[in-house]
């Protein structure tokens, strides 16, 4: 049988040896570390995802279109969360779908007899299925135009253009506190709440979306950072998603002298501010244009503090906080 990998090359060379789109290029890697864990572990039976997963490749050849990308993308963020909580030693159950919404999986912790739930959503671009057409229509034009300078008799043809996931929702110059506000849409929009009337762990796929800083320091309100050898203050991205607050002062490092390091006044409340119960906290997926880095957790520990502590150690090491700022000792500082 060929592999997930085997599919998504052939896509490429349908497409003249290059991926369609960048967003479907991102999806690369997490493919092949599928691809190799199912080699490692025969034995397990992967089926209700690989299924979906061999449906959906074969969906985007045919037609490729943004309705399939993203739903391709979200069964591979669900496998690819499995697979990282089974090398954690964390054997999740995949739940059986249903008319009424559930999460996705759950685990029976035998030191305390209780189950955890876990909900994962892969973030979408700005505009969803409509700018993932867009960015295809695009890179065909861009093809278009490299073809037309090899027929002018160029040797070497080239073309430049910019992909933003987030579209024109990044204000200028106020790039960073805008995509805090972004972010917590995108969290508020895709949250159901019917999904959480256990205890649950809402999962962040980061795949289709860049975030500017991917260190573990993102996860404490504030942090010292040195960016071109002057040492700024920074707030945290994924803190202040989570636990920001209306009118919280939001810093990022200045490109050059006078310009103001205070990008604004948050507008919007955390995600975790809001009253969610059930909702043990948020685990994030980080990746780096395809590559995945790991995962990071955020928890107010309101609900049962001692098996989310147990579930983020697990899956995150020390890279977790709270809203109290607790284990920001060990979150690192760093160069930006």
């Amino acid at each position: 049988m060929k592999s997930l990998s085997d599919y998504f090359y052939d896509i490429c060379n349908s497409y003249n040896d290059t991926a369609p789109n960048n967003y479907f290029n991102f999806t690369k890697n997490t493919i092949e570390i599928i691809d190799k864990f199912i080699i490692e572990n025969p034995k397990l039976d992967l089926s209700w995802s690989t299924n979906k997963l061999y449906k959906g490749l074969k969906e985007i050849k045919k037609k490729y279109t943004g309705v399939d990308i993203n739903q391709f993308v979200q069964n591979l963020g669900e496998l690819h969360f499995w697979i990282e909580c089974f090398n954690s030693g964390l054997e999740l159950e995949r739940l059986s779908e249903r008319s009424t919404a559930t999460p996705d999986f759950k685990i029976r912790l035998e030191k305390c007899d209780k189950e955890v739930f876990f909900e994962v959503k892969t973030f979408s671009i700005v505009d969803g299925e409509y700018g993932i057409n867009r960015e295809t229509e695009n890179s065909l034009n861009d093809r278009i135009k490299l073809e037309e300078q090899i027929n002018r008799g160029k040797r070497i043809a080239s073309t430049i253009r910019c992909s933003n996931q987030y579209g024109d929702k990044l204000t200028r110059d106020k790039e960073f506190i805008s995509l805090i506000h972004i972010l917590i849409d995108k969290f508020e929009n895709n949250f159901k709440s019917n999904q959480f009337n256990k205890p649950t762990f809402y999962v962040v796929n980061f795949l289709l979306n860049e975030i500017p800083r991917i260190h573990n320091a993102i996860l404490r309100p504030y942090y010292s950072l040195n960016y071109r050898n002057i040492n700024m203050i920074e707030t945290g991205l994924l803190w202040a998603m989570a636990f920001g607050t209306n009118e919280m002062l939001v810093l990022y490092p200045t490109e050059f002298e006078g310009k103001p390091a205070i990008q604004g006044i948050l507008q919007k409340q955390g995600v975790l501010m809001e009253n969610k119960p059930n909702v043990l906290g948020i685990i994030f997926m980080i990746y780096s244009f395809g590559d995945y880095k790991g995962m990071f957790g955020l928890s107010d520990f309101k609900e049962n503090r001692e098996i989310s502590e147990y579930i983020l150690n697990k899956l995150t090491g020390n890279n977790w906080n709270d809203n109290l700022d607790s284990n920001g000792w060990q979150l690192q500082k760093t160069r930006a």
